[in-house]
């Protein structure tokens, strides 16, 4: 194996569960100490922002009282 296939890859956390980006896409989070890859994150789109939303709007039902 490569160092690229044992990369981590960070999904959102959204209405209790772990999911990729709507579309697949991430983005690579490099080592800030030499610039290596550390993970890849999803990169999240305007309706994966949507369905956070809305999770947090149903969430929040539940909290307030």
């Amino acid at each position: 194996m490569d160092a690229t296939s044992q990369t981590k890859t960070l999904q959102h956390f959204i209405k209790g569960s772990w999911s990729d980006a709507e579309g697949g896409a991430t983005f690579d989070v490099l080592n800030p100490l030499d610039d290596s890859l550390y993970l890849r994150a999803a990169h999240g789109t305007s309706a994966d922002m949507r369905r956070a939303v809305a999770a947090a709007k149903l969430a929040f039902a539940t909290y307030k009282n």
